[in-house]
């Protein structure tokens, strides 16, 4: 993504005017998770969208004095939750120009059906407060008891021309298609064979009308985020079905898998296939400075979803996956356009190299944000960022032992004993970079060599298991 200047032009666009319920929900529902700076750029999008001109970031920043970076802070805010489009253009007289589209928030009853966009805000406003929106915002229940219904049916009251209604049918249909809802809420690679699974799921006795976009996109990421394959998830379906009329519910197929999956905390092998020249790509990656560490890594990424590669590592440490580490994971997976091998190596880079007990947020969503902006899509590109981010980690930590203390005395500078002063200037001559902490004492490279002995242990062991 190039970078952006004062002088940076920019475009908006979006489809219509906000009503005033959608206003409301832009407020109410998703202000608290994206902040006030960030609604009020949104604010401030709608109007620049009113006229169809270019205008420069610098305007932006007079009417939105918060400053550059904090301005793509909160762009990025509106991007993650799906209320604005970036796009941009490569133009001989004003070099990019970006393209800014607005999307619509969503209207209360689809904010709370979706369960991560739920979780996210009472996460931030806490439960009394969620419990005061939901009942604001749920559909009242009305009763009449001791009433007899005598509304008048719509045949009883308008009368039209039939005939003309048939010839003009096509015409309406193509009207309706253009007000019909965005389904496409996250953004996940269709990997899987709809073909082949609607046939198989039509001799379970399960409706193609099951089959939209949105229930598509649903089980593409289930697919990727669990590892499921088109027969499996077929026969998960089977047991949701509804046997009226052949109709799956995706909260309920949701609700199984996530069951199952609690239970069993069953490892299974992804469906993603192995080149045919990997000796070759082994070979390449010894030759490019990786470990056997770092290739078995890399191999192991790529074996493995996401949920059960990183229920794998957890095990391991013996500990347990918290509500928001599970959707920390299935955020990466539906929303930070990384593959699954990528976000895996993202994963035990945080938990494994760096020996956290627990997923940090701010530091997933920050790499996440990075790998996607630099376009990751293979393990190897992660782990050479890996390395380069310790790198500097290490570097920092040595500029800033150098330095005076800010009371003009000179830092203490502790003496190494001999023997790891030896080991040090016998590594600086033989550098093997690897995938492991580069700054660690000898019992965490130990510990850290043992767990990931017992994890791959662990994954091969399942995998003999299939």
């Amino acid at each position: 993504m190039a970078t952006i200047a004062p002088n940076t032009l920019y475009q908006v666009r979006y489809a219509r005017v906000l009503t005033s319920a959608e206003r409301e929900a832009l407020s109410t529902l998703y202000q608290p998770i994206i902040g006030a700076e960030a609604a009020a750029l949104y604010f401030i999008l709608l109007g620049d969208g009113q006229a169809s001109k270019e205008h420069t970031h610098l305007e932006l920043l007079q009417l939105l004095p918060i400053g550059l970076t904090k301005l793509i802070e909160a762009r990025k805010k509106l991007e993650g939750l799906g209320l604005l489009a970036v796009f941009q253009k490569e133009t001989e007289a004003f070099g990019v120009i970006y393209g800014y589209e607005l999307h619509l928030p969503l209207t209360p009853e689809r904010f709370f059906s979706d369960t991560t966009y739920s979780f996210l805000l009472e996460s931030v406003i806490g439960e009394r407060r969620f419990q005061e929106l939901l009942t604001r915002y749920t559909p009242k229940k009305i009763h009449w008891e001791g009433f007899t219904e005598v509304t008048q049916k719509f045949a009883d009251v308008y009368r039209f021309d039939l005939t003309r209604f048939g010839q003009k049918m096509e015409t309406f249909e193509a009207i309706s298609t253009q007000f019909s809802p965005n389904t496409k809420d996250v953004i996940v690679e269709q990997t899987l064979d709809i073909g082949f699974m609607t046939f198989h799921a039509h001799k379970k006795q399960i409706a193609k009308e099951n089959f939209t976009d949105e229930f598509k996109q649903q089980l593409a990421l289930l697919h990727q985020l669990y590892g499921y394959d088109e027969l499996e998830l077929v026969e998960l379906m089977t047991q949701v079905v509804s046997l009226s009329d052949g109709m799956v519910d995706i909260k309920a197929l949701k609700k199984l898998i996530q069951t199952r999956n609690a239970q069993s905390q069953k490892v299974r092998k992804s469906t993603d296939t192995t080149s045919l020249d990997e000796q070759k790509r082994l070979n390449t990656l010894r030759q490019s400075g990786f470990s056997e560490t770092d290739i078995l890594v890399i191999q192991e990424s790529e074996k493995y979803p996401p949920y059960d590669y990183f229920t794998a590592i957890k095990r391991e440490k013996k500990s347990y996956i918290s509500k928001l580490e599970e959707w920390l994971v299935r955020e990466l997976v539906e929303r930070s356009r990384l593959n699954s091998s990528v976000i895996n190596i993202l994963l035990h880079y945080v938990l494994v190299v760096k020996n956290n007990s627990t997923l940090p947020q701010k530091t997933v969503e920050k790499l996440a944000a990075e790998w996607s902006e630099k376009e990751v899509t293979r393990p190897e590109e992660a782990v050479q960022l890996v390395r380069a981010l310790d790198k500097e980690h290490k570097q920092a930590q040595e500029a800033r032992a150098k330095q005076p203390s800010r009371y003009g005395k000179p830092v203490k500078q502790e003496v190494l004993p001999k023997w790891l002063a030896e080991q040090e200037k016998q590594n600086e001559q033989n550098p093997k970079e690897g995938f492991e902490q580069p700054a660690k004492t000898s019992q965490e490279q130990a510990q850290q060599e043992a767990l990931e002995a017992r994890l791959q242990a662990y994954l091969k062991r399942k995998e003999g298991e299939q």
